[in-house]
């Protein structure tokens, strides 16, 4: 959850699905998609070239009000790179290009079905990082079919003897397993830090980033949660780690990052002992959608004046659906749309315990890590939402209030983007201290030397 990023990361939490552009052997897909978001009066012959599911996903008003939310995350529109691909997968067409932006550049993937229609769009932060020439760890697969994900297993060299292990868990949106965005990838650095450190680190590719567009057409979509996104999959390969001879089965921990530190309580309380405890890196007690929304209250700052009108008439709606969604039943939740969003991602997690609850029940090892820097899940929404749920004495509690962005970075910013998603285009690591400080926790078990 990263705002003004945030903004992108909530819609790709689900694969937008879009329909039929005309055909224009003069313009790339990314072209004539961008062309009528940004023309208003485009809004309604782009939405009826949508497919039915995309339509529904997708209403008008929020098609309208899409290209204010690009601008407000990415910046001015400074036109597309030179770097159009078009691939075949499973009978669909892939077409990526990477828009350029004033702030942070974008990707925007486009779908294409067999009619030419729109079947998944989204937009990304693009990824600066240079690809490594080789994968350090082991390759592996998470999960069974027909959910199957790639991952990699980084261990301490020079083990002797089972080493304890932890499981990396993506916040919001289709992320890889480095948790890739702009010039850093997060999981990545944890990885390479906790193995040298001693610790396994296990890490895979999201659910969503593998098989967005199976998820998205798929006819039960209006009732996707995080349990098929997220909680499956953690909880898979915790197993996957427990059933590995060089791995303590009695020291696997779960490190879940924003929106995966929120759900990490509920992976841990459903996973049958697996987890000996857990790391809750910049997380929050307050709801993902309550998060969303005052990130796009403070997005609207940033939008140009043009879009203001729609954009804020878009969030009022936003609002007024979140406001319904306690009072409705499943059914109704699966046919109404927040933000573009199925309701029911939002109404199913609210049938559960808050985080707090879930820790206070369980009170096994838990570290809390939230960011001073953290402009996506504030302070008031992180630290403060902790503070004010628990007790903060807890002996099997420890708490590390860092200097550090949403990304667990310090990043050395000039003051004119410190604070925005700009931040995620400068080249910055992990901090070496938070590391430590991970370290620390798992080797000592909750302050009990293994």
């Amino acid at each position: 959850m990263k705002r003004v990023i945030c903004l992108l990361l909530s819609l790709m939490m689900l694969c937008l699905s879009l329909p039929a552009l005309g055909e224009d052997d003069e313009k790339t897909v990314a072209e004539q998609v961008i062309s009528a978001l940004m023309q208003p009066e485009e809004t309604g012959a782009l939405h009826a070239r949508m497919t039915a599911d995309m339509q529904s996903a997708l209403p008008i008003a929020a098609l309208s009000g899409l290209w204010a939310q690009l601008e407000a995350a990415g910046g001015e529109y400074l036109g597309l790179a030179d770097d159009a691909a078009v691939a075949e997968q499973q009978g669909y067409m892939v077409c990526t290009q990477t828009v350029l932006m004033s702030r942070i550049n974008l990707t925007c993937t486009v779908v294409l079905d067999g009619d030419g229609l729109i079947a998944g769009m989204n937009f990304a932060p693009a990824s600066t990082v240079p690809e490594e020439s080789a994968e350090a760890g082991e390759s592996v697969m998470i999960g069974e079919a027909p959910w199957q994900l790639p991952g990699t297993l980084l261990l301490p060299e020079d083990a002797s003897g089972p080493v304890p292990a932890v499981v990396l868990v993506h916040g919001s949106g289709p992320n890889d397993r480095d948790e890739s965005v702009g010039a850093v990838k997060p999981f990545r650095d944890l990885a390479q830090a906790l193995s040298q450190r001693g610790i396994a680190v296990l890490r895979y590719d999201k659910r969503t980033y593998v098989y967005g567009k199976e998820i998205a057409s798929a006819e039960d979509f209006a009732a996707f949660t995080v349990e098929e996104e997220t909680i499956q999959d953690a909880i898979a390969a915790g197993n996957l780690l427990r059933q590995d001879s060089r791995i303590d089965p009695q020291r696997i921990y779960l490190l879940g990052h924003s929106l995966g530190g929120m759900l990490a309580p509920r992976i841990v309380s459903e996973s049958d002992g697996l987890f000996a405890g857990m790391i809750l890196a910049n997380g929050s007690n307050r709801s993902l959608l309550e998060i969303m929304l005052r990130q796009l209250t403070d997005a609207a700052e940033a939008v140009p004046e043009a879009q203001q009108e729609s954009y804020r008439a878009m969030l009022a709606q936003a609002a007024s659906a979140a406001e319904a969604l306690p009072a409705m039943t499943a059914e109704e939740a699966q046919s109404a749309v927040i933000w573009g969003q199925n309701a029911y991602y939002f109404w199913e997690m609210a049938q559960h315990p808050a985080p707090a609850d879930y820790l206070t029940s369980l009170s096994i090892p838990t570290m809390l890590i939230n960011g001073q820097r953290d402009f996506q899940v504030n302070v008031q929404e992180g630290r403060e939402s902790w503070e004010a749920a628990l007790d903060m004495s807890a002996p099997w509690l420890t708490c590390l209030w860092a200097d550090v962005n949403h990304l667990l970075m310090r990043p050395e910013a000039d003051p004119s983007i410190a604070g925005t998603a700009n931040e995620y285009n400068l080249t910055c690591t992990v901090d070496d201290a938070v590391a430590q400080a991970i370290t620390d926790f798992i080797l000592k078990s909750g302050g009990q030397e293994q």
